[in-house]
């Protein structure tokens, strides 16, 4: 059977699900892939200044031992994130004012309050447990010394895991809500132009030397906290801007 009244309700384009494609990609998903590079990137900061500033080998590998335990408590908070992300994603932006925007900035803070307060407790759990973790990763084969350097580098550098996982949440909504341009002139570039600077700085000023692990673990807990100052200048902003 045919119905003609039905058939003419709704006529397909030619290549109009190709063009939501590249709709998605050239605005989420462009939004998600600048977040995530930086995200990467500051993830192993650590390690890449290490190997720039010729850091001793023996102390760069207890380096990239700590950040690899340390990076683990990235995994369930940042699969909390991806979540509010999907939920985010499927959303239209509310009109300023309207009650859509006030239920989109209760989700948001309870997203941030849940995964920055789940970090939190790995933090924790990780600066009391780090000298077993150490001696767990040596099997016995470390020194004294190593053990303290890997212990050391392991609570410094899971600090800097906070400020990431709640970069993974607001990056997104600040990218979607206020435009990734703006995202990109007031976190982005400010962000990497200190951090490129900082590292040279602190070189002149005496630390990062090659013989100190710790040195560039404190050097992506500053470049961590950097993104931090930044993101709750944006927040300000935003807030003030209601």
């Amino acid at each position: 059977a045919h119905f003609p009244a039905v058939q003419g309700l709704w006529k397909p384009e030619p290549f109009e699900g190709f063009r939501r494609v590249l709709r998605s990609l050239g605005s989420f998903g462009l939004q998600v892939h600048v977040g995530g590079v930086l995200f990467g990137t500051l993830q192993t900061s650590a390690l890449l200044f290490a190997g720039a500033f010729a850091l001793d080998a023996s102390q760069a590998g207890l380096l990239s031992a700590a950040s690899k335990v340390a990076n683990f408590a990235f995994a369930v908070p940042f699969a909390l994130s991806q979540a509010f992300i999907l939920w985010l994603a499927r959303r239209p932006v509310p009109p300023k004012g309207s009650f859509d925007e006030q239920v989109e900035y209760k989700r948001l803070g309870a997203a941030l309050g849940g995964v920055g307060g789940f970090a939190c407790l790995q933090i924790l759990g990780v600066m009391l447990l780090a000298p077993w973790i150490s001696a767990l990763l040596s099997g016995g084969r470390w020194a004294e010394q190593d053990l303290e350097t890997v212990t050391s580098c392991l609570r410094i550098l899971v600090l800097s895991t906070l400020p990431l996982i709640l970069f993974a949440v607001s990056a997104v909504w600040f990218n979607s809500r206020s435009g990734l341009a703006r995202s990109i002139w007031n976190i982005y570039l400010p962000w990497g132009a200190i951090s490129l600077l900082f590292p040279f700085m602190l070189r002149a000023a005496g630390f990062c030397s090659a013989s100190s692990a710790a040195d560039f673990a404190f050097l992506q807990l500053a470049q961590s906290g950097i993104l931090f100052f930044l993101l709750a200048i944006e927040w300000g902003r935003l807030t003030f801007a209601r």
